[in-house]
This record gives C-alpha cells, sequence and structure tokens, in this order.
C-alpha cells in the first residue's frame, strides 16, 4: 500500500550517498547554514533546548553523542513538504481510551523557497541546540522527554512527543504542537498561527498574543492568562477539563458553552456579559475580535490575571482554585532526566516519516 505523500520523510534524500552522518559531542557541534535552513530534530529522551542566535550557524552541545547530517539547497529542493499529516493516536487513560485523531497542518509561508538542510538525532541525555535565528522550518520529534523552545520567531515551528513536557517561551511565527499525555506552556509570545493539542495535558498560556490560534485538550484543563488577540481565528476547547480565559489588553467578543453549565465571570473594565444556561457571550471593550470557548467543566472569564481573582467566594473560588492548581503545576520546571547510556556505535540516520 502507497504511503501518502504528506507524510513523506522530510529529508527523503538521505538515502542518497550524498549525505555523510557524522557523531558530534557537545564541544565539536558548530555547522554552518546559508540559505534560511530546515532543521529535523528527533531525540529519543531527555530534555532539549532549542534557542535562536544571529549566526548563519547551528550549533550542539549534549552531554551525550548526536549524528548530525547536512544537506545543501540542492539536495533539499522538491524534497520540503507543504504540509504535515498528524496520524491518530491513542492513550489509555482513567477515562478509558483517548483518541487524537489524524490532522493535518499545512506548512508556512517560509517553508517555500531554496533551504540548506539539518537532521540531528540522539538517544536522550541533555541537550541545547542553537540554530540561526533565519531557519525556515524547524521540527523537533521525541516519543518521550521535555523541549522547550526560545526565542524562535521568524518561521515555522512543529513540535511532537508521545510523553512530555513543551514550554514555548518568547516565540512567534506559525506553529503545531501535541503532547499526547503532558503539559504545553507557553509564554510571552505572539502567534500568527498556533495549532496545539493534548490529549491528556493541561495547556497553560501567560501574557500570549495571537491571530490565529485554536487550542484543545480531551482530558486537560485551558488557560489563556492576561492575553490579547487580534481579528482571525480563536478557539479554546476541553471535553472534560476546565477553561480559563483572561483577556489582558485590547478588545475581544466572546461566545462559551459550557457542557456542565458552569460559566463564571468578573471583569473589572468595560464588559458587557449575557450568561444563560450552559451558554454565554461577553463583550469586553468595543468590537473585539470573535474568541470561542466549550468545556465539558467550569469556564471562567475574566479580565487580567486569574490570581488578582484569589479572594472571591462562592463558586468562582471553588473553579479559580482548581484552574490555579492547574497553573502553579505545570509553570513549574521539568525534573531534570537522568543521561541514558548511549550505544556503543551510533545508529546512522534514516529516513522516517513526519507524523
Amino acid at each position: 500500500m502507497r504511503r501518502p505523500k504528506a507524510v513523506v520523510a522530510i529529508f527523503l534524500i538521505c538515502i542518497s550517498l550524498l549525505a555523510v552522518p557524522c557523531t558530534v559531542r557537545a564541544d565539536q557541534g558548530l555547522f554552518s547554514v546559508t540559505n534560511a535552513p530546515v532543521i529535523n530534530i528527533s531525540i529519543a529522551g531527555g530534555t532539549v533546548t532549542i534557542r535562536t542566535w544571529d549566526r548563519a550557524q547551528v550549533q550542539t552541545e549534549s552531554n551525550v553523542p548526536l549524528q548530525v547530517q547536512q544537506f545543501s539547497s540542492a539536495q533539499m529542493a522538491r524534497n520540503v513538504p507543504r504540509e504535515i499529516t498528524v496520524l491518530a493516536g491513542q492513550t489509555p487513560s482513567p477515562r478509558g481510551v483517548l483518541t487524537l485523531p489524524r490532522e493535518t497542518f499545512v506548512l508556512g509561508a517560509s517553508a517555500s523557497g531554496a533551504h540548506d538542510g539539518l537532521a540531528i538525532t540522539g538517544s536522550g541525555g541533555e541537550t541545547t541546540i542553537t540554530i540561526p535565528s533565519s531557519t525556515a522550518l524547524l521540527v523537533a520529534r521525541m516519543p518521550r522527554g521535555f523541549v522547550t523552545l526560545d526565542g524562535y520567531r521568524g518561521g515555522t515551528f512543529f513540535v511532537r512527543l508521545r510523553n512530555g513536557w513543551v514550554h514555548l517561551l518568547n516565540l512567534g511565527g506559525e506553529g503545531f504542537v501535541q503532547v499526547m499525555r503532558g503539559p504545553i506552556v507557553a509564554s510571552d509570545s505572539t502567534f500568527v498561527r498556533l495549532r496545539a493539542r493534548s490529549a491528556i495535558g493541561n495547556m497553560l498560556f501567560v501574557r500570549c498574543h495571537a491571530r490565529q490560534i485554536e487550542v484543545s485538550s480531551i482530558a486537560g484543563s485551558v488557560s489563556y492568562d492576561n492575553g490579547s488577540f487580534e481579528p482571525g481565528l480563536a478557539r479554546f476547547e476541553t471535553q472534560y477539563g476546565n477553561v480559563a480565559l483572561g483577556v489582558g489588553s485590547g478588545n475581544a467578543q466572546i461566545v462559551a458553552h459550557s457542557e456542565g453549565g458552569r460559566i463564571l465571570y468578573n471583569y473589572e473594565r468595560r464588559a458587557t456579559v449575557d450568561a444563560r444556561g450552559n451558554d454565554a457571550t461577553a463583550a469586553v471593550g468595543a468590537n473585539g475580535p470573535l474568541v470561542n470557548v466549550s468545556s465539558g467543566g467550569s469556564i471562567l472569564l475574566y479580565d487580567g490575571v486569574l490570581r488578582a481573582r484569589s479572594r472571591l467566594n462562592g463558586g468562582w473560588r471553588v473553579a479559580g482554585d482548581a484552574v490555579q492548581r492547574v497553573q502553579r503545576r505545570v509553570e513549574r520546571p521539568p525534573p531534570q532526566i537522568q543521561p541514558r547510556r548511549p550505544p556503543a556505535r551510533p545508529r546512522p540516520i534514516r529516513p522516517s516519516a513526519i507524523h
């Protein structure tokens, strides 16, 4: 059976003899790239920190061996996909087996044009990768572990973990993030387009600004705290958890639906709220972007910072405390990972589908 074109490997050309893998260590990993590179990172576990600088080089630092392959723009021609298909995934839970359906993420305009390529693989440990700020496409995939993206703003990012933790810090551009089991945290970021989803995982966005954002979790809670929006698409939903939406600056037209019928609101600046049963609308300011909220639990609507409402009583306090416990839990840094023993001989890089 033929595989769909969308899941063809981003570095399909690595089956050729033109690219020769090399094993590097922390003090040897410096690679020159010139044409808005496409970088594919596949690490088996551990902690991975990805940051940017204004150099046309990629630097790798790790306490375990890495494998790195470089590809010229000629080798990369016609081998950068226009979309990435994320295959359906399942995970057990107290509610039974949860399924994230198949989904396709169309890459941004930065993926077009000529690009150098770099493929980085490793067995785990603690790894820091510094990439050019001009990077057109960044792909990071791990079966488990912790990933931090810091300061990448100019292109498109794609991050997928089975079990783990993703932290987006001072990010921009367009991106897709999926963690099957584990939290997603974003802070001080401005998204042109973001798709984030999880089966079992809470999601926290702090001081973020978005033109287009779609966030969904099956069994986790979602908090968009002290954030803002541009006209576009904004949707936050969770099947079993709570949603807290705090508009920090600017305006918003909010449409909320709670299956449990618990929609609570508290605004300090001008807002008009119409709450009836399981549904509510809120106009924060005037003529703001449309924001859709859907939850199987409680929905909290407010302006500014949720913690400023800590003295409220009644139903708000119960729901607010539950959401703030989630916030405190996911704001803690992830535990340090002990590096796994590296293999005696590094495994060669093989073409693998992005899905």
